[in-house]
């Protein structure tokens, strides 16, 4: 009887199977993990595809909302602020341009003729002062960012029919009648009732503090381009004013409904 002898494998043999195997595993390992992957992919590209719900919408445009309803208000505040600030240091310089003219000139500012509009008329006389030659017609330091008065308003035409001519459109700064300006100086022609702050030495005003130099021309008629709180002209309208003693205020222009 012959007995069957298995033969031994040498160990070499064996290691390389066994080594063979384990690569064998891993691949099918990385194939199952990335076939895994391509399918959590899909799912995510799925729920991706679908967008935000109509829920989710109406919350986001309520958020917006409510962001607009508190920006807003504080944006349009910092804006007439700002205008305000420019709108000061405008008249702040034109008031340092009066007294250095005065400074030339007896103390005082006065008109040459008795008709003479100088409360706009003043311009040209204070204009070497401020490093320019000629009365332009587009000159920002005459010109409140604030001032967009329609002079067409039916309301407000009838206060300029002691102009000629008349201004009329958008903006005083934008009339040749006020000399392109949207300030004016508080003064009159001698042969007015008053003549305010013209023909007086400025030394000699008794409170300089109270006497309003040169300022906008809106509060002369009783107009606000900064608080506008109705269409046309009411008391109490608030206008930037500078005074002989050579302050600048934000003021009330009281009493000129």
């Amino acid at each position: 009887m012959m007995v069957e002898r298995r033969m031994k494998q040498p160990a070499s043999i064996r290691v390389h199977l066994w080594q063979q195997h384990q690569v064998d595993r891993f691949y099918q390992a990385a194939r199952l993990a990335a076939l895994c992957n391509v399918q959590t992919g899909m799912k995510h590209r799925s729920k991706a595809a679908k967008g935000f719900t109509l829920v989710e919408l109406l919350a986001v445009i309520a958020i917006l909302a409510i962001l607009a309803a508190l920006l807003l208000p504080a944006w349009s505040r910092a804006k007439h602020a700002a205008q305000r600030t420019v709108c000061v240091s405008n008249v702040r310089q034109l008031d340092l341009a009066v007294h250095m003219y005065a400074d030339n000139h007896g103390n005082k500012l006065r008109a040459m003729t008795n008709r003479e509009a100088i409360y706009v008329s003043y311009k040209e006389s204070v204009l070497p002062h401020l490093g320019r030659n000629i009365n332009q017609t587009t000159d920002a330091l005459f010109a409140c960012p604030a001032d967009d008065v329609n002079c067409d308003d039916p309301a407000i035409n009838p206060l300029f029919s002691f102009w000629s001519p008349p201004p009329a459109g958008q903006c005083f700064y934008r009339q040749a009648t006020t000399y392109y300006s949207s300030y004016a100086f508080n003064g009159e022609a001698p042969n007015s009732d008053t003549t305010r702050a013209a023909q007086k030495i400025f030394q000699s005003v008794r409170e300089p503090s109270q006497l309003i130099l040169e300022g906008e021309l809106s509060g002369a008629f009783g107009l606000s381009a900064h608080e506008r709180k109705q269409p046309h002209e009411f008391q109490n309208a608030r206008n930037v004013m500078s005074f002989v003693d050579g302050h600048v205020s934000y003021i009330r222009m009281i009493g000129t409904a």
